[in-house]
C-alpha cells in the first residue's frame, strides 16, 4: 500500500520553522535590550552625571564590561548622527553583498 503525504506533515514543518523564527527574534530582542541597558548605565555614569550607585539602581551593574571597553565620549549631535548614518549604510551595503 502506498503512503500519501498529508498536508498535516507540511503544517508541522511550517509550524516548526515559524517557532524557530520566533525564538531567534526573541533572542535578538533580548540581546538588544541587554546592550541597551549596558549602554544606558555607562551613558548615565560617564555623560549624564549619575553616580555609580544611582546608575546601578536604575540599570543594574553590567557584568564583564568595563568603561575602558566602550568608546564613550561627548560629541556634537550632528557628528553622532553622521557617524550613525555612515555605519548604517556600511552595514546595509554588506548585507546586500555590496561591501564598500
Amino acid at each position: 500500500m502506498a503512503t500519501r503525504r498529508s498536508s498535516s506533515g507540511w503544517r508541522r514543518r511550517s509550524t516548526c520553522v515559524s517557532a524557530c523564527r520566533r525564538i531567534r527574534r526573541a533572542s535578538l530582542k533580548a540581546l538588544i535590550k541587554k546592550a541597551d541597558t549596558i549602554a544606558a548605565f555607562f551613558e548615565a555614569t560617564e555623560l549624564a552625571g549619575f553616580s555609580v550607585a544611582e546608575a546601578q539602581k536604575f540599570f543594574g551593574q553590567p557584568r564583564g564590561i568595563t568603561r575602558d571597553m566602550l568608546p564613550i565620549q561627548p560629541m556634537p549631535a550632528l557628528m553622532a548622527q553622521q557617524l550613525f548614518l555612515d555605519r548604517f549604510h556600511q552595514i546595509e551595503a554588506e548585507r546586500a553583498g555590496k561591501a564598500p
